[in-house]
């Protein structure tokens, strides 16, 4: 899985992508996803989504402190779908 953080970093692997979160934010952030478009090749086993995304730190309220738009590639890897790749950009 590669994953492009709403600053431009690049990550490769949950693995990493669960480092990175852990160092970013001392703070309990959590994250929505909106979905706004989602569309499935079920021939190839593929599929795209897109919408908005917005980030919220449990410890100061329950305004979000960041958002933007993002989208997703997924795959269906052995009769589950899961995510290939996915950007987010930081827009708000």
């Amino acid at each position: 899985m590669l994953t492009t953080t709403g600053n431009g970093t690049l990550i490769r692997g949950k693995e990493n992508l669960k480092k990175f979160l852990q160092k970013a934010s001392l703070s309990k952030m959590y994250w929505v996803r909106t979905p706004s478009e989602i569309d499935v090749n079920t021939k190839l086993g593929l599929g795209y989504e897109m919408g908005t995304w917005k980030g919220y730190n449990s410890d100061t309220g329950d305004k979000p402190v960041v958002g933007g738009k993002y989208s997703a590639q997924w795959a269906k890897i052995n009769g589950v779908w899961k995510i290939k790749s996915q950007l987010f950009v930081t827009l708000e």
